[in-house]
């Protein structure tokens, strides 16, 4: 089964680059650690896009 691509909003991507540049001026690793963060709660959502309660 292929999976839906996950589209983000211009202004919530926007926020996101913001905030990646924000963590990279003051810590290279933090910018880092907050990209592979993003990318694994990206996929989450994408192997469960509805989850039940």
């Amino acid at each position: 089964m292929t999976l839906p691509p996950v589209r983000f909003q211009p202004e919530a991507l926007e926020e996101l680059l913001e905030t990646q540049r924000w963590y990279g001026m003051r810590e290279p690793a933090l910018a880092n650690d907050f990209a592979k963060n993003v990318a694994a709660a990206v996929e989450r959502i994408r192997q469960v896009p509805n989850p039940s309660p």
